[in-house]
């Protein structure tokens, strides 16, 4: 099967530092919600000035400077979808970015978890495909444990609720079949994303700090499915939670 041709013996053919160079005093730690809207009407906002630009054929994905408690934090749209995801990151990354907070919203598996649910995925079922170009295939990955821990504190610290459990990551949103959905419960999935898994196969690859978390959304775990809510309600809070992990990065 082409997801065991895990390939870490050979160079890329394309690297990010053929399309990207490092900009000096680019910030090292990159908050990246999935809200394209949030980002503009933040940095429109905030008055924030571009350092930054991750391109590709959907056009411009600009990186915006903000200053933190006297500390600099970029601020970009991540993209949904693992793939791009991804390969923004790795333009990041070369510009100079070591450490990733990226928030967005899930779908939950389990009819009793409410919506609006800080949540974070304490591991992530492989079921995308651009994980298995950044580690071994195997079922699932893991949350590195001093990640999990720090997190947890931040939300505690911050008297933010959470909830953890098991995300499964997939690329088609549109083919989460009844049969499929009940396998992934029997794995003790509780959310449903698109780029976890690939967050996490990528960070331990490459050596970079990644903090993914969700706020919980739609709902699978009915006779049909329930959108629930604007994801927009949930959104003061979720950049509470990704700027108390900032802080504790500085």
């Amino acid at each position: 099967m082409l997801i065991d041709d895990f390939d870490d013996q050979s160079e890329e053919i394309l690297q990010p530092n053929l399309r990207n160079e490092p900009i000096k005093n680019f910030p090292k730690i990159i908050i990246a919600p999935f809200y394209g809207d949030l980002v503009r009407k933040f940095a429109i906002d905030n008055g924030l000035r571009v350092i930054g630009n991750s391109r590709s054929l959907n056009g411009e994905n600009y990186v915006y400077e903000y200053e933190l408690s006297g500390v600099k934090i970029g601020l970009i749209m991540a993209p949904v979808g693992a793939p791009q995801c991804i390969a923004t990151f790795e333009d990041l990354r070369i510009m100079g970015a070591e450490k990733f907070i990226t928030l967005g919203t899930c779908g939950v598996l389990t009819n009793s978890i409410g919506r609006g649910k800080i949540a974070i995925p304490v591991s992530a079922v492989r079921d995308e495909g651009t994980s298995y170009h950044y580690q071994p295939a195997t079922h699932e990955i893991q949350m590195p444990f001093k990640t999990l821990e720090l997190m947890k504190n931040v939300f505690y610290t911050g008297n933010i609720p959470f909830i953890e459990g098991k995300t499964w990551s997939t690329d088609a949103i549109y083919r989460e079949t009844r049969n499929t959905f009940e396998k992934r419960k029997s794995d003790g999935c509780s959310f449903v994303d698109m780029e976890v898994a690939a967050i996490l196969a990528w960070s331990k690859f490459r050596g970079i700090d990644a903090y993914p978390f969700f706020t919980t959304a739609d709902n699978l775990d009915s006779k049909m499915w329930e959108v629930r809510s604007d994801y927009r309600d949930e959104i003061p809070v979720a950049m509470k939670a990704a700027f108390g992990i900032a802080r504790v990065l500085e």
